[in-house]
């Protein structure tokens, strides 16, 4: 079983549009060596995250039907939570020390 210690954070900073919504950042989780994960987004929201910046997390997903369906899902909402802040404290690292179109990993 791999913990949430042992997985690392790629993230891709993006070009993306200003405004709600807008794409900041592409985000791979490698869970361990074992798998990857791809296609997480950090985009911009008009609503705060739980640690007070407006952007949130958005796991892969497909479009189908008139409607996205999640890709990744965890039941273990907590789980998920301390994932999401994992994802957005490597979000915000990568986004302070690096260049759009940089690839940062943070473990």
């Amino acid at each position: 079983m791999v913990t949430l210690d042992e997985i690392k954070i790629i993230v891709k900073l993006t070009e993306g549009e200003l405004g709600q919504n807008a794409m900041r950042a592409m985000v791979t989780l490698d869970f361990g060596g074992y798998f990857k994960i791809k296609g997480f987004r950090v985009q911009a929201s008009q609503f705060k995250n739980e640690s007070g910046d407006p952007i949130w997390v958005t796991p892969p997903s497909y479009f189908s039907k008139g409607r996205y369906h999640p890709i990744f899902f965890s039941e273990n909402k907590n789980w998920w939570k301390k994932l999401e802040l994992k994802i957005l404290d490597a979000y915000q690292s990568a986004s302070m020390e690096s260049a759009i179109g940089d690839v940062k990993e943070v473990i």
